[in-house]
Order: structure tokens, then sequence, then C-alpha cells
């Protein structure tokens, strides 16, 4: 088996194999904006089923290039817990009000946003960037067709969360699209994320990650090492950088959700979000 992998690895690598992937993915990704938009524009009700078809494509490929370039660890990010949170919603609890305002705060919030953070770009003939920009961007877009772009009728049948919240009078028990409920209960899943990714990565691979191999605090404290914010993180004892470092990926987080109020209730307001980052 291992044998195998090897082989597959050296494969993956090779120039022509570069060359013919480039060529693929630049053709699937052109291809993938066409297809998206045709969906997203006159079959929104099928766009969820779009986007979980690419999720099961496009994971399995980054968990084998990852693993071969020693990036795992990255694979425990927010984001992929996101997506994973969004196809609970979807397949598993669609009458989960507090499940769907969860993944509908993180992905409109902190998902959304690091598309600038992380410096992705869409480029067709890079596989890992069309990859990155897929898992970043792609659940808003399926969000946004499922709020707002769905008939009536079918979101409380098939996604009564959905119903529930946008159709709940202020001050109900079901009226979760304030931003005091969105916060509260995205934040408790986000909770579980930071601190499992804590216990799990940082501290019981702590030898590996001070081996050289990368997460994704090793890649900020990098990149934002000149900023003011890194001059700060990286000027306390070495005992508290990590800490310090998930104090503010959670007040950036906050920050990004607070106007996901918006977003829920407004179907312009929500396109325009999702035009932004282009």
């Amino acid at each position: 088996m291992r044998v195998s992998v090897d082989k597959l690895g050296k494969q993956w690598g090779d120039a022509k194999t570069i060359t013919l992937r480039e060529k693929v993915s630049f053709i699937c990704g052109v291809m993938n904006i066409f297809l998206s938009g045709y969906l997203i524009g006159g079959f929104p009700e099928w766009f969820h089923i779009w986007y979980t078809i690419q999720l099961l494509y496009f994971m399995p490929i980054r968990f084998f290039t990852y693993h071969r370039r020693g990036m795992h660890y990255f694979l425990a990010d927010l984001c992929y817990f996101v997506n994973f949170l969004l196809m609970l919603s979807i397949w598993g609890f669609p009458g989960s009000k507090r499940l769907f305002t969860a993944a509908y705060c993180l992905a409109f919030g902190n998902n959304a946003v690091a598309i600038i953070m992380w410096r992705n770009s869409l480029v067709f003939h890079s596989f890992d960037k069309v990859t990155s920009l897929f898992i970043h961007i792609m659940p808003c877009a399926t969000l946004h067709s499922m709020v707002h772009l769905w008939p009536e009728q079918l979101q409380a049948s098939r996604y009564p969360a959905i119903w529930a919240i946008k159709h709940s009078p202020a001050g109900s028990p079901t009226a979760y699209g304030n931003v005091f409920s969105m916060l509260a209960w995205s934040s408790v899943p986000y909770a579980v994320w930071q601190l499992s990714y804590y216990f799990l990565i940082t501290v019981r691979r702590r030898e590996k990650i001070a081996a050289g191999r990368p997460t994704s605090f090793t890649w900020l404290r990098r990149s934002y090492s000149k900023t003011w914010i890194g001059k700060i993180v990286l000027a306390l004892p070495n005992a508290l950088q990590e800490p310090a470092f998930m104090g503010i990926q959670y007040s950036y987080a906050v920050l990004t959700m607070l106007p996901c109020p918006i977003w829920l209730h407004s179907r312009y307001a929500s396109a325009g979000f999702l035009m932004a980052p282009g």
C-alpha cells in the first residue's frame, strides 16, 4: 500500500503530469465558474448538490497532496471545519436552527474574509489555488442560494431551519437572526474547534512543529511578523504567543461575523458581499 502511494506521489510530481494537471485544472476551473453561475442563476435548488459533489472531489485530493508535502496540519484549520458543519447542516440536521446559524456565521464571517488574509486568488491553472478558493467561497455561495434563492415552500420542506429563522417574529425563541444569537451559537462550535486544534495539534504535535512542520500559526507568524500586530505577538514570551494568537483569532472571527444578520436578511447585501472578494 505504501509503495503504491509513493509511486502515485512520484507520478503526481512528474513534469509531464504537472503540465497535464495544469491544463485540466484550467479547463475545469473555467467550466466550474460557468456551471456554478448557471446553477445559482437558473436552478438554485440544485446548487447545494453541486457544492457537495465538488467537496467530495476536492477534499480527497487536498488530503493526499497536503500529506505528501508535509502540510497536513493545515487540514485541521477552521475552513475545513466550516465545510464539515455545513455538510452536517445540509444533509444531517436540516431542522437544526443552531447548527445552521453556526455554519452560516462562520462561513460568511471568518471563512469568507480569510480569502484576503490568506491571499487566496483564482488562478485557473493552479489546482491548489482553485481548491483553496473553493473551500472559502463555495459555502457562502451555497448558503446564499438556499437562504435567498430557494422558494419558501422548498425551504419549509427541505430546510426548515432557514424557514423558521426567516419567519420568526422578533423576541421569539426561534428568532436566531439577530447579532447576539448568531454570535452566541457560532462561538460554541468555534470554541470546540479551537480547543481541539490546540490540544491535538499545537500540544500533541509540538515536537514535529518545532522541527519545521508548518501550521497556520507558524505561517501567520512568519507572514505577518513585520506588521504591528505581529510585532506585538512576537514581543510576548514564547509561552504566551499561541494563547495571544488564539485570542486575536477569535476577536477577528467575531468582527467578521457582526454583519452576518445583514447578509441573512438582505438578498442584495449578501450578493454584494459575495462579489466583493473578486
